[in-house]
């Protein structure tokens, strides 16, 4: 597996945990290499479901140039790795996530001569439609169309990724920008069992519930407090709407607003909830102690931003 980030703490995604817990638990070994932004700690990490090398190479978050420029490194050294395992290990499938490592999939692919799953958690030109151009989403979305040709398999993130992904497969590069609503809705009505054994599966990012006890959940106690929670990634661009939200509840009584998450915004964020008595910044939070914080709060905030199509 391939992604171009970890959380803060050097641990995978919970959306790219779970897939390869998935996968670990069918039998496969599995080896996440990604790319450690922080270049913090060790360069190998073991996991319940396999392990995680790093690519540790400094970049920011919301320095979408930069990114850009790096990226080929990544790239390279994936590929690197890859073609290192494939002489001591057989039957390597590739499962690279996300459009921006797709292009190096498809050359390691072709180069070792092995089968390429392309994971596509969202519409990638959509998502940076905003801190582009709308020009230059339109040539990713171009590029991706024709990479997909490339795919053995691809796994496409709900109902409007689905839609999406099939039109791209079937028109080429002239396919919608963004999925067709009354497709998606008629893909959302469908059993799960109506996309398998097929080059283009729908997959959900939901929840394993035996991390959501229900019994746990009846035995929260009430504090005398309403808990708002918040965790997810703190950038400058487009997470103000946190901040507006946390001066808004600390002029309102019985509620108390958690926020946990990383990125440029955390400076700012904590000098804000040190004058405020109701609203705190708790961390980064690791993956596997997100079920927990979600059970303890009574209500949780999804920040969307309008300018990623993903949200519309």
């Amino acid at each position: 597996m391939v992604r171009t980030r970890l959380t803060t703490g050097g641990f995978a995604e919970p959306v790219v945990a779970d897939t390869a817990k998935s996968l670990s638990k069918m039998g496969h070994r599995v080896i996440l290499l990604a790319w450690d932004r922080t270049a913090k700690g060790e360069e190998t990490v073991t996991t319940d479901w396999g392990t995680i090398w790093k690519y540790q190479e400094k970049c920011s978050l919301n320095n979408p140039l930069n990114f850009a420029r790096k990226l080929p490194g990544f790239l390279r050294w994936s590929t690197w790795q890859i073609l290192a395992f494939q002489r001591i290990e057989k039957d390597i499938i590739l499962h690279y996530h996300d459009l921006d490592t797709l292009i190096g999939g498809v050359f390691t692919s072709k180069l070792g001569e092995m089968p390429l799953v392309y994971d596509c958690h969202e519409n990638y030109p959509g998502l940076v439609k905003g801190a582009i151009s709308k020009r230059g989403a339109t040539i990713l979305h171009k590029l991706e169309a024709y990479l997909l040709n490339y795919c053995s398999g691809i796994m496409a993130a709900g109902p409007a990724g689905y839609v999406r992904l099939s039109d791209m497969l079937e028109i080429g590069a002239k396919a919608p920008f963004n999925a067709n609503e009354e497709e998606a809705f008629k893909v959302l009505s469908k059993p799960q069992s109506d996309f398998l054994n097929s080059r283009v599966t729908r997959v959900g990012n939901a929840k394993r519930l035996e991390a959501y006890p229900i019994n746990r959940i009846e035995k929260k106690k009430d504090n005398g407090k309403f808990r708002l929670l918040y965790i997810g990634v703190l950038e400058k661009h487009p997470s103000r709407g946190i901040l507006e939200t946390a001066i808004t509840i600390n002029k309102m009584k019985g509620i108390q607003f958690d926020i946990g998450g990383f990125g440029t915004l955390v400076p700012t964020l904590k000098k804000v909830c040190d004058k405020m008595t109701n609203v705190n910044y708790i961390g980064s939070i690791h993956p596997d102690n997100v079920p927990l914080q979600t059970i303890e709060s009574d209500a949780v905030l999804m920040a969307l931003d309008p300018k990623n199509d993903n949200n519309r």
